[in-house]
């Protein structure tokens, strides 16, 4: 295939259709009819001769050469945009883009409706799509232009991932709110006499607290472990139960106190791919998102106050 006979806004569909699965959803994004969208996916398989994506009843699956193209071509959509917008100054109010990340539970409820309240404001026609990746496979997701920044504990990355420290970990306890603890100091005894509930994308289940009381000789009870955050405040504010996070979580259905015991305190970082250090609206979505995690970490160290 010559590149010069090949149209280049099919690769921008290409990438549509990867990210979408759903051919419907991708002429809406993309302000085209599903006829013009089915001609041409039809034009880039007859250019490429491969089905590039298969219909199935979970929508459309990339071929292995759809698979083993991705990244080439989202690398060579962002130079391109890149060039383009280098010579313009960014306009957040203009910009129309989702900016993808990965945040887990606890970092996307806390900061998520912050950074909304922002951005109605400052730039009205961004949006944000998160999902969470797991560690293994984050690096990969974030070369391949699936996620634009990510939120995380320290990893080991190689040069082309940028990082920097976001916001420190403090761990409290949480109870309900009329807990027999009522407010009383939340001393060691009473803490592992306590049930526990464990928020964790790990079946081992063994967290950092895990660790730290382990290394001066104790276990706690854990009782019921999920994945699921919302789940696990939900049986907190109906059990005698204690769920151990790391950020304040200030409801006026629970309670909250300093865990009763030292652990070594940890960051989470903000990671990204050094291509984007040029981007203007990364760099100014970046700004937007640590003034959020700044004020976020005040409001925290202020709340800790208030409960010792």
């Amino acid at each position: 295939m010559k590149l010069k006979k090949f149209d280049l806004n099919l690769f921008i569909l290409f990438e549509e259709i990867y990210r979408v699965r759903n051919l419907t959803q991708v002429a809406k994004n993309l302000h085209l009819t599903q006829p013009t969208i089915s001609n041409a996916l039809a034009r880039m398989r007859s250019a490429l001769d491969d089905q590039l994506f298969v219909s199935t009843t979970e929508g459309m699956i990339p071929t292995p050469l759809a698979e083993d193209i991705i990244s080439q071509v989202r690398e060579a959509l962002y130079l391109m945009e890149l060039s383009v917008r280098r010579d313009k100054e960014f306009d957040p109010q203009s910009c129309n883009y989702t900016f993808r990340l990965s945040m887990m539970d606890l970092a996307a409820l806390l900061i998520t409706p912050k950074l909304l309240n922002q951005l109605s404001a400052d730039a009205p026609n961004i949006s944000i799509d998160n999902h969470y990746r797991n560690k293994n496979d984050l690096v990969d997701c974030m070369r391949n232009g699936e996620v634009d920044l990510a939120i995380e504990e320290p990893l080991v990355v190689d040069s082309d991932i940028c990082h920097a420290p976001l916001v420190k970990q403090s761990y409290v306890c949480i109870v309900r709110a009329g807990h027999p603890i009522g407010n009383n100091r939340l001393t060691m005894e009473k803490y592992l006499g306590m049930k526990h509930i464990q928020v964790s994308r790990s079946s081992a289940g063994h967290s950092h607290i895990d660790k730290a009381l382990n290394d001066i000789g104790h276990e706690r009870s854990i009782v019921f472990q999920t994945d699921n955050l919302a789940t696990a405040l939900a049986a907190v504010k109906d059990t005698d139960f204690g769920l151990t996070l790391p950020w304040n979580w200030k409801d006026a259905e629970v309670k909250t106190y300093p865990v009763p015991f030292d652990y070594a305190q940890r960051s989470l970082h903000l990671y990204w791919h050094q291509r984007s250090d040029n981007d203007p609206k990364l760099i100014w979505f970046k700004e937007k998102f640590v003034n959020v995690c700044e004020s976020l970490s005040s409001e925290i160290k202020a709340n800790g106050k208030e409960t010792k």
